[in-house]
């Protein structure tokens, strides 16, 4: 059985504190993982208002659209953007050869890719 839940930056940051967190992201039952406790529920509010107050901060962010459903299209709004020279993308879906994920931010840099 394989991960079929994306990756987030949250969950790649408690992979580097705890693997067995990782195992739990990955190969558990999503059904059965707990809710956060009312304190975590505003730490975790708490963070996002304070990336969104960064993000904000930016000149050129762009979001793509899509509905955190279709990963097909959501990434190709991601790379729409990619590719008409979008300084920050927020929240942009990407996914490769069955791996995908949301970084919170990207930032355009003058170096080619793929």
């Amino acid at each position: 059985m394989g991960r079929t839940r994306p990756y987030t930056p949250t969950t790649v940051a408690r992979a580097a504190r705890c693997l067995h967190s990782w195992r739990q992201e990955c190969f558990e039952d999503p059904t059965r993982k707990r809710k956060p406790d009312p304190g975590l529920a505003l730490l975790m509010e708490r963070g996002l208002q304070m990336e969104r107050r960064f993000v904000s901060t930016l000149k050129g962010v762009e979001t793509p659209a899509w509905d955190w459903k279709d990963w097909a299209a959501g990434t190709a709004a991601t790379r729409a953007l990619m590719g008409k020279g979008t300084s920050w993308i927020y929240q942009g879906p990407l996914a490769w050869d069955g791996i995908r994920g949301v970084p919170d931010l990207l930032q355009r840099v003058e170096s080619p890719s793929n």
